[in-house]
């Protein structure tokens, strides 16, 4: 079976009212995780959807069936949990991960930023692949910031 890799999603997306910002992207297998940055403005509410695929011409999903999501915002490789990234698995596809921060977590990551990555585990195996990771950029906010 190929393992399934992380291609670049796309710009965030705004919604007109609810101002949450969304990203898409396609996962095909390559050799390694790709490489993508988060950039956070603290304090808004932000939404990544990943397509998995098991072919580089994406025509076969990636079964997410016995699969744990897990993605984390660390301060470094191996240091102390920023947050955890709330994940929806088979929504709104099939082969889609969501990974959502809500306002208020994306509030307490520092303004330094960190490091962050996307793993599967399947439960059947105990196979794990990461599929994404990057670096963490923040923006500290103006409007309803303390000094």
């Amino acid at each position: 079976m190929s393992e399934p890799v992380f291609a670049r999603p796309a710009q965030p997306r705004r919604a007109p009212v609810a101002a949450v910002p969304e990203q898409q992207g396609e996962v095909t297998p390559y050799a390694a995780p790709s490489e993508y940055d988060l950039n956070i403005y603290r304090g808004d509410t932000y939404s990544w959807q990943f397509n998995l695929w098991q072919d580089a011409a994406k025509t076969i999903p990636y079964d997410l069936t016995n699969t744990n999501v897990k993605a984390e915002i660390r301060d470094r490789p191996g240091g102390a949990t920023v947050i955890a990234l709330a994940p929806t698995v088979g929504s709104p596809l099939a082969n889609s991960i969501v990974l959502t921060l809500s306002a208020a977590l994306s509030g307490t990551v520092p303004v330094g930023g960190g490091v962050w990555d996307l793993q599967l585990t399947k439960t059947t195996t105990s196979w794990v692949t990461t599929v994404v990771w990057g670096k963490v950029l923040v923006t500290d906010d103006v409007t309803d910031s303390t000094g």
